[in-house]
């Protein structure tokens, strides 16, 4: 998955500071020294990092990029191209270093104006980029700067950590940040495809948030996993753009509302190329995102009602999808062909969900865990499977209601990293009075 910056659209600066920034209410009380040290300290932290910047961009790596001359999505000045896997390349070792000189500044720069928000969002950013997640969860456990601004960076360095908190802190975020701001991070309609989108934007922001419960509900990767993996990601994806923002990153350009959009449907660049060759005047640089990712949202008109649901919803590998995720827990993620039947119990119904991945070399070798969830709907509170099987083929047997309920069957090889799944809507048909019917038919080897 790589996005690709047009090069006749990029304005070229020397430098970028921050255009804006969050404000806490204490800072107009400070003391007028106080004030001239913070300004001092952003301004060696503003260049800093332009100066770290300028030196990637000079030493960008060299990558050949196999994606085709369509985009599966043009936003803006952006072309983005979908489901490209490619090898990561050696990041040169005067990044490395340059990056490590820019902690140090960032650090000093925090010590000296510990609440700006600035500094301490850049500090979580580049320490993220550098891998060194330990670190970034603790800076961003020890923010002291306005206080739903560090809950969201608290999300996401807890998010990108594969940390438990990420969801109540998000949520912590978006109770205490101003209206505006939070209607802003709640919006899913660049994340929908047209339909769904034109029936999203005739509610009002406050309305929007039951829709989009059954939304993020219908879009979570495993729901055996406590949390929403995917409404995680889209709150991460909002804390990282507003970071960016009155930055360059590596492309070099402006940010802007294309590159806001990029970020929030596909996800920032983990890291940037440019492609072979030894022009001088080439600014054409790639991003690249987490991947290989995948498109979790449901492909339906109408998501009032699970029986309008069906199995073929979940396009996972649509290729023009509006948007991707590559969950944080897992490295490769596949479909699976599981099979289900179902058996009348006088009002109730047993579910039968048979598994076998003992021949898929994505499992083996390697310890196999397999767990079913079933649940009527987003506010069903029973979240977590009646047990695991700890098989690479088994059968799940679930009781439930009539009505009908989303089953999913999770299968994961956690040491590998590894993980699939099935997913579909289960119900008995309505039968007329005094009708005949019979039960599915399950196949044994």
């Amino acid at each position: 998955m790589m996005l690709a910056i047009l090069a006749s659209s990029v304005a070229i600066a020397q430098s970028d500071a921050p255009r804006s920034s969050l404000t806490s209410e204490s800072a107009a009380r400070r003391p007028e020294p106080q004030r001239r040290d913070s300004a001092d300290a952003r301004r060696r932290a503003t260049r800093a990092q332009v100066r770290f910047e300028q030196i990637r961009r000079l030493h960008l790596p060299r990558q050949y990029s196999s994606a085709p001359e369509i985009c599966d999505a043009r936003i803006g000045r952006f072309c983005q191209w979908n489901d490209e896997v490619s090898i990561r390349p050696d990041e040169p070792k005067k990044i490395t270093t340059a990056r490590r000189d820019l902690l140090v500044a960032l650090q000093n720069a925090a010590s000296r104006s510990p609440t700006d928000d600035w500094i301490t969002g850049q500090r979580i950013r580049y320490l993220l980029e550098a891998g060194d997640d330990s670190t970034a969860v603790d800076v961003a456990l020890g923010c002291a700067a306005t206080e739903w601004w560090c809950d969201a960076l608290r999300g996401l360095a807890l998010h990108e950590a594969e940390s438990a908190g990420a969801d109540s802190a998000f949520d912590r975020a978006l109770a205490a940040m101003p209206e505006r701001e939070r209607c802003r991070w709640t919006d899913m309609s660049a994340l929908l495809d047209d339909a769904q989108r034109k029936r999203y934007r005739r509610v009002g922001c406050g309305a929007r948030e039951e829709i989009a419960a059954r939304i993020w509900w219908l879009a979570d990767p495993f729901l055996s996993i406590p949390g929403n993996d995917r409404r995680t990601e889209h709150y991460a994806r909002h804390t990282m753009s507003r970071i960016l923002d009155g930055t360059r990153a590596g492309y070099d350009a402006r940010w802007d509302d294309d590159l806001r959009e990029l970020v929030v449907r596909y996800g920032w660049a983990r890291y940037w190329t440019r492609p072979p060759g030894n022009d001088p005047s080439s600014r054409s640089v790639s991003g690249h995102e987490a991947s290989p990712s995948y498109h979790f949202l449901p492909a339906v008109t109408s998501i009032d009602s699970i029986p309008t649901l069906k199995g073929d919803v979940w396009d996972l590998r649509m290729q023009r999808a509006v948007e991707r995720y590559r969950p944080t827990r897992v490295d490769q993620f596949r479909e699976l062909d599981a099979q289900v039947a179902m058996f009348r119990r006088r009002d109730s119904v047993m579910v039968v969900a048979a598994y076998d991945v003992t021949a898929d070399t994505v499992f083996a070798p390697g310890p196999v865990t397999s767990m079913a969830v079933l649940q009527r709907d987003e506010t069903d509170q029973e979240l977590f499977p009646s047990g695991q099987l700890r098989a690479a083929r088994g059968a799940h047997v679930e009781m439930m209601s009539a009505a009908p309920h989303l089953l999913s069957v999770e299968t994961f090889n956690f040491e590998k990293r590894r993980a699939g799944r099935t997913r579909r809507v289960v119900s008995l048909p309505v039968i007329a009075p005094g009708s005949v019917s019979i039960s599915d038919v399950l196949l044994f080897d």
